[in-house]
């Protein structure tokens, strides 16, 4: 059985995965043309510390490093900032650089720091996304004027959204102070 595998594994590289139908297709490369292109552009300000913004250096620089992995992969589990992630992964992932460790599960990250108004939001706050049984699905960083930095999804991977994207409930958690 093992040896079958390998033969598979051996002519992968002769084909491409295409997602199709919330479902994996594989389609030989001489049929395809790979590209990638952005949806859109998006102008976002560099986030800066300063007194008469209430932006500490911490939040700025965690929003800084955020913001350099954008167009990198969404994937499912994953826990690498460049070669894939999903959204609890890409938290967990940033805020370990700067020493705060969270669990790679969003419903589990949303008990952590402290729960503030959306209204009250500064850049580097958590923001969760709770659907209407209570389920906390999706998890993303705040950047500011209502923009969030998060892995969103297999097609758009780490991105830009406005913060209200998804009509789901939101909850605003700071970790920083």
């Amino acid at each position: 059985f093992r040896s079958g595998m390998d033969a598979i594994e051996a002519h992968m590289n002769e084909f491409i995965g295409v997602y199709v139908d919330d479902d994996y297709a594989f389609v030989s490369k001489e049929y395809v043309t790979e590209q990638y292109s952005l949806k859109r552009a998006v102008k976002v300000k560099t986030v800066h510390a300063s007194k008469s913004s209430g932006v500490s250096s911490s939040q700025a620089s965690i929003v800084e490093y955020a913001k350099q992995f954008l167009g990198n992969p969404y994937v499912w589990g994953g826990e690498s900032l460049t070669n894939g992630c999903d959204c609890s992964g890409f938290t967990m992932l940033v805020y370990a650089r700067y020493g705060i460790t969270l669990p790679h599960f969003a419903q589990s990250q949303a008990m952590y720091g402290e729960l503030v108004e959306e209204e009250d939001l500064e850049p580097g706050d958590l923001v969760f996304f709770q659907n209407g049984t209570g389920y906390i699905h999706h998890v993303a960083i705040y950047i500011g004027n209502h923009t969030i930095v998060h892995a969103a999804n297999s097609v758009s991977g780490i991105c830009f959204s406005n913060i209200h994207y998804s009509s789901d409930r939101l909850i605003c958690r700071r970790l920083l102070t």
